[in-house]
């Protein structure tokens, strides 16, 4: 006979939960504090609304996976919007728009997109911009 298993559980509301068995017994869960569980009883705190410890970590990293992916959809927007300004002017010769070593002005990106734009971000915007025209 296999060894029993045991998992945490509790509920996700923090309420008192009396968990009811086919097999007739009866579980108490006690809100928002962990309560260990035997392996034959998990499906039944699944069944009645409980989140076991396992499920709580995978959504906090869930959680945090969503949150890169936020950010990094908003950087690559931002150089998006950037580098389309930018190919805005080259396309129109706007010759005011460029410094006297040809790079855009930072400033005038920061007057057009109203965003503050840093050297460094435009210089990578820039370089990407002449790579894409390049090829």
């Amino acid at each position: 006979m296999a060894e029993t298993q045991f998992k945490n559980f509790k509920s996700p509301d923090g309420s008192l939960r009396y968990i009811a068995s086919t097999l007739g017994w009866i579980l108490r869960i006690e809100g928002p504090e962990w309560t260990s569980v035997p392996d034959y009883a998990w499906e039944d705190c699944y069944a009645y609304g409980c989140i076991s410890e396992d499920q709580f970590k995978n959504m906090a990293l869930g959680q945090a996976d969503l949150t890169v992916v936020d950010t990094l959809t908003k950087v690559a927007d931002r150089e998006s919007r950037i580098m389309n300004q930018m190919r805005t002017w080259v396309d129109s010769n706007d010759r005011p728009m460029f410094d006297k070593s040809g790079n855009p002005r930072a400033l005038e990106l920061r007057r057009a997109l109203s965003i503050t734009v840093t050297r460094d971000e435009r210089d990578r915007c820039w370089r990407k911009l002449q790579e894409e025209m390049s090829e």
